[in-house]
């Protein structure tokens, strides 16, 4: 694998990260006002597989008060 293709495929994975956190920060936006320490929260979280989880209670949380609470079980 050359360098070049190492470069791009970080490039993605950025990319995805960066999309996926948004689109969890969206998401919360809708149903109120997020906390700088909870945006925080969301943003320093690498984890790939834990992000796919977020969206998911993100979407299913009536509140953002219930996305903390779903998000800490």
């Amino acid at each position: 694998m050359s360098i070049y293709s190492i470069g791009v495929e970080d490039g993605i994975e950025r990319g995805e990260h960066q999309a996926t956190l948004e689109m969890i920060l969206r998401l919360l936006k809708e149903k109120g006002r997020v906390s700088a320490t909870l945006e925080k929260k969301i943003r320093d979280e690498a984890d790939k597989e834990h992000l796919y989880c977020l969206v998911k209670l993100a979407a299913k949380a009536g509140s953002i008060k219930e996305f903390k609470k779903l998000m800490n079980e």
